[in-house]
């Protein structure tokens, strides 16, 4: 099942429209890469994900505070320039 992805890459394929909610049922991801498309959406819905370890999402129109990672201590990588 999805439920055990662990990467997903999708840069640079001009994506339009919100981020999926089925992100927040990916619980297993370690890294994504949505940068350089046009998506939208409020960037809470990659808080709940404990495994994450790189986190690209720049070139985007996402919205919203960048969640508190302090408790993922895998977690390299963040893009910041993702929020607008």
């Amino acid at each position: 099942h999805m439920k055990n992805l662990r990467r997903v890459h999708l840069n640079d394929n001009s994506l339009d429209g919100n981020v999926p909610d089925a992100f927040k049922d990916l619980v297993a991801l370690e890294e994504i890469d949505i940068s350089n498309n046009d998506l939208h959406g409020n960037v809470d819905i990659f808080q709940d994900m404990p495994s994450l370890t790189s986190l690209r999402a720049s070139g985007n129109k996402l919205t919203g505070v960048i969640p508190s990672f302090s408790n993922y201590t895998n977690l390299t990588l963040v893009r910041q320039d993702c929020i607008m």
